[in-house]
């Protein structure tokens, strides 16, 4: 199927999707009209300017509460999903 000519994409049956809608819903059906995610400002700092640290693995053990542990070893990892499993009553 080829687009249209201005170079927006295609619907489904070869026309313009209709104003308002994402070429993308257009092209993968199920998929939101809107953006699917968007870093906050906090993320993309952290992005730009990591902390130091050798960190391989990070497990948020109380998401109520923000709370997120990182480690450089799988042990660690195992230890900190066992204490969000808790947090979360599941065993």
């Amino acid at each position: 199927m080829r687009g249209p000519p201005s170079g927006r994409a295609a619907g489904p049956f070869g026309e313009p999707p209709a104003a308002g809608v994402s070429a993308l819903a257009v092209r993968r059906p199920g998929l939101p009209l809107g953006p699917i995610a968007n870093p906050g400002e906090q993320a993309l700092i952290a992005a730009l300017r990591p902390d130091q640290g050798g960190w391989f693995w990070f497990v948020t053990i109380d998401p109520e509460h923000r709370i997120t542990k990182f480690t450089d070893k799988e042990s660690g990892f195992v230890k900190y999903r066992e204490e969000l499993n808790r947090y979360l009553g599941k065993r």
